[in-house]
């Protein structure tokens, strides 16, 4: 019953057609650029959307535009619900023709929901005519997406749910329960949740164990618990600094007789400290029984007590029967057996929710066939704009047409075309106006992966950013290409996002050697010259943003990020690598130079070296350090580790670099002069390359991977 579950893992298992999700919190970065590209319940899955808090969706678009969601409603459908206080499930369905798998339980759509903090998650599979004990819970599962999509209605995810259902004929039919199972799939849609979870219970029971993190500021829930079960003993197991424990809670009735207990323990894994996130309720009855309830709701009145009219949206997992000893379910709750009573700490009080308000209310902005249309909700009023904002950067307004609910609006060609590549957050201004007169929504504009969206532009781009030997494989493919407008558009493109993620074992296309790709540069001879040109400056952009991407990173760094952060120096060691080999493999190939081009490719040589210098003196100097000094050593010596050992080839190729250059010079290669007299290629003094300034390169260059080393 306790045993622990790598969640990650059962979700990088296998594949599915269809996924609906759902969440409070939400990140997309991580969601977007791992659990998207990474696992493989996801990866392939043409039908995924994700249905979260509406106050948390408004708060990510009131966000940095870096923040925004740079894929919702293009790769998947991002849909926001408004009950009373939150919409707070934590629920995963994913389904195929013949397979299933349902997921509930306490944690958020977030790395730290996924795999950080001590959760509670019941996970169910089906197999057609394999496995299929568990169907009844898929039946409730999609009677309750349903239920959520007619309460909160939205087209494409109607449409999405019928493709589900359509796609799953395993799930057409209703539940046909034969016998009673254990377990039931609970939510509170049209009943509160403690009424359902004490059904049929006739008080006094034995006991009544609790595990939250979050509660309320009175204890109103100890109230109707003891008045419902009459329980013997009643432990409450969370954090210290719980929200919003005050000192009500213990001059409840049921402590001061001791009939209650608050408790306070830790919880960790593998000896990392773990916040509390899980949330259960277990009831002892007088046989010694135990009925389990165990989800996403808080020991608190809206997620107990209400119904989303008042309260939350809450799901959870109710089990009956569970033979168990008292001090067994106890370790259940308190893995760690450290729960003690203790003073209370000070708490401060959450800000209240607020309900958004605008002139305006924007239901829905939808792009189809390069029309704009947006449905505005309530009054119309008069002449208004449609402010188009994307997450690089450009703001685009577009003047509606039309009155009335519903206006519309032809666009530009390239406006289409960066609608096409990115999410866009749109919102309303009153025509005239330079102020934003709505609430803000993401464009519907989805793509089918398969046939629509995928080119093999964004296939590579996907690939390339899972992990650095994924990257070194697309970079060799597209080094051999004979079109150099595929890699032009990788290095203008492509961004390396530092998204936390557990590393995983991914399966890997196999990188072609170095050896094949230096006989491909070599069969294009003198060509390698003008080849290497026309991509210098998308090489140093690359190379750029990249280095300021860590830069800016460092200055907070995370444990979490530390292989996306070698898979950024990697990749963008290189892309300087192969860049100089180029320019080094064409002058091998050359006889002559004009001086001007012999000027130029100096110039560029040191360019690619310097780029290569500051990025590893932003790692060694910036990031190593800050990362030495707030984490456990042992941890952050176990993140860099598998990384090293390809970083210190990198590093051998870079030192090769004025060899091979000091070889070249001396074999048959010539400088023209402006009098047309053939001289020897020379370097002056303040060349990377140049004898008096190489050995100082070569020291900061052995002295930065050897701080690596040394953390490592």
């Amino acid at each position: 019953m306790s045993e622990r579950l790598d969640l990650l893992r059962e979700l990088n298992a296998h594949t599915y057609d269809h996924a609906l999700l759902l969440t409070y919190n939400f990140q997309p970065d991580f969601f977007e650029e791992y659990c998207l590209e990474q696992l493989a319940a996801l990866e392939a899955n043409n039908n995924v959307t994700v249905i979260m808090d509406a106050r948390e969706f408004q708060a990510i678009l009131a966000g940095e535009r870096g923040r925004w969601p740079r894929k919702a409603n293009l790769r998947y459908l991002l849909h926001p619900v408004s009950p009373a206080r939150r919409f707070h499930p934590k629920l995963a369905l994913f389904t195929s023709a013949r397979t299933g798998l349902l997921v509930i339980g306490s944690g958020n759509l977030t790395r730290a929901g996924l795999s950080r903090n001590a959760e509670m998650t019941h996970v169910f599979s089906f197999s057609k005519e394999k496995h299929e004990d568990d169907l009844p819970l898929f039946h409730d599962a999609l009677s309750l997406l349903r239920a959520i999509a007619d309460r909160w209605p939205d087209d494409e995810l109607s449409s999405r749910i019928n493709d589900l259902r359509d796609n799953a004929s395993w799930l057409q039919a209703g539940a046909n329960r034969t016998s009673p199972s254990p377990s039931r799939l609970l939510h509170n849609l049209t009943e509160p949740l403690f009424a359902q979870i004490s059904v049929g219970i006739a008080g006094p029971v034995e006991r009544v164990l609790v595990l939250s993190p979050f509660f309320d500021p009175a204890p109103e829930l100890l109230d109707v618990l003891d008045g419902a079960l009459h329980p013997k003993e009643v432990l409450i197991y969370t954090q210290p600094g719980a929200p919003m424990l005050t000192p009500a809670w213990l001059d409840h009735p049921l402590m001061k007789r001791g009939t209650g207990k608050l408790l306070f323990s830790e919880w960790s894994d593998d000896n990392r400290r773990q916040e509390l996130h899980a949330k259960a309720v277990a009831i002892q009855l007088p046989d010694g029984s135990w009925r389990l309830f165990a989800g996403s709701a808080n020991f608190t009145r809206a997620a107990m007590l209400c119904t989303p009219a008042e309260g939350n949206v809450e799901t959870g997992i109710l089990t009956d029967g569970i033979r168990l000893s008292s001090q067994a379910m106890r370790a259940f709750f308190d893995p760690s057996q450290r729960a003690r009573e203790q003073p209370l700490k000070p708490v401060q009080a959450p800000s209240p929710i607020k309900k958004l308000q605008a002139p305006l209310s924007l239901g829905l902005a939808q792009l189809d066939h390069g029309t704009l249309t947006c449905v505005l909700e309530g009054a119309s009023g008069g002449p208004v704009d449609a402010l188009l904002q994307f997450p690089d950067g450009a703001t685009v307004v577009v003047p509606l047409d039309g009155v009335g609910t519903k206006r519309s609006a032809s666009l530009p060609a390239e406006t289409v075309a960066r609608c096409d590549r990115q999410s866009v957050v749109v919102s309303l201004q009153v025509r005239g106006s330079t102020s934003e007169a709505s609430n803000r929504v993401l464009l519907h504009n989805h793509k089918d992966i398969v046939t629509g969206g995928a080119s093999r532009r964004e296939r590579r781009m996907r690939e390339a950013v899972r992990s650095a030997e994924k990257f070194a494989a697309v970079l060799a493919e597209l080094l051999v290409q004979p079109d150099l407008s595929a890699l032009m558009e990788f290095l203008t493109y492509c961004d390396i996002p530092l998204a936390g993620a557990p590393r995983l074992l991914l399966r890997s296309r196999e990188v072609m050697s170095a050896e094949e790709v230096d006989q491909h540069l070599r069969t294009l001879g003198e060509r390698n010259l003008r080849a290497y040109q026309s991509l210098h400056e998308a090489t140093l952009g690359f190379s750029e943003r990249h280095t300021r991407r860590l830069h800016r990173h460092a200055a907070t760094p995370s444990l979490d990020l530390i292989p996306s952060c070698m898979h950024l120096i990697r990749s963008v060691a290189s892309v300087l690598n192969a860049q100089i080999q180029r320019l080094i493999t064409g002058l091998e190939e050359t006889r002559a130079l004009t001086i001007d081009d012999w000027y130029t490719h100096r110039q560029n040589l040191d360019a690619y070296l310097h780029a290569w210098s500051a990025l590893l003196t932003v790692a060694s100097t910036e990031w190593l350090p800050r990362l030495a000094q707030a984490f456990n050593a042992n941890e952050v010596r176990k993140e860099l580790a598998p990384d090293l050992d390809a970083l210190g080839k990198l590093r051998d190729e870079l030192l090769r670099v004025r060899h091979r250059v000091e070889r070249c010079a001396a074999g048959t290669l010539a400088v023209i002069t402006p009098r047309g007299n053939l001289v020897k290629p020379s370097f002056n003094p303040q060349n990377v390359v140049s004898p008096t300034a190489w050995p100082r390169f070569e020291r900061e260059l052995t002295s930065m991977y050897t701080r690596f080393r040394q953390v490592a």
